[in-house]
């Protein structure tokens, strides 16, 4: 997926919902990076999180935001974020949502496993795509089959274990 069409495309599924303009403006609501916020990623992933940020919610059940240097410092202090991982956002659980630095994998730490990573996608344009074709299913009310299409762009975040299999699976199976 090329990262200038992320933001256009999942507006664009969420633009057929019947919504109020309230709800509307918050759902389509884009958190801004600044290339100051993501020295730490590699080139491709923090071009792309300063020329299309991300959704500031998303489903499903993810929140992302910009966290400040001193927020990071915090958190590697706190709730032991380590120090190979660059935190986007948050589950609705509550665990932090990262990009693994070594790998580029996107991950969220399992608060309740002493911080265990969980694999979300292979690279964060892969993961754009997978929240993009999450969204489009779930508007067209054809979720059962987003499992099939996430896994052809990344299987690896369709195998068992993983956020989107968990995620989808039930629903897949159905």
């Amino acid at each position: 997926m090329n990262s200038p069409d992320f933001k256009n495309r999942y507006v664009t599924a969420i633009s057929s919902l019947p919504l109020p303009p309230t709800v509307r403006s918050r759902v389509t609501e884009f958190v801004p990076f600044h290339e100051r916020d993501v020295a730490e990623l590699n080139e491709v992933d923090a071009h792309t999180l300063v020329t299309q940020g991300l959704p500031r919610a998303a489903a499903p059940f993810l929140s992302f935001r910009v966290y400040t240097g001193g927020e990071i410092a915090s958190l590697r202090r706190e709730r032991s974020l380590p120090n190979d991982c660059f935190p986007i956002g948050q589950t609705g659980a509550g665990d932090l949502l990262v990009v693994d630095l070594p790998s580029g994998n996107v991950v969220y730490l399992n608060h309740d496993s002493s911080n265990r990573p969980v694999f979300i996608n292979s690279a964060l344009p892969k993961f754009y795509e997978s929240l993009c074709i999450y969204r489009e299913h779930l508007t067209a009310k054809a979720v059962n089959t987003s499992l099939v299409a996430i896994r052809s762009i990344d299987p690896p975040a369709c195998a068992s274990g993983a956020m989107w299999h968990s995620e989808l699976a039930e629903d897949s199976a159905g």
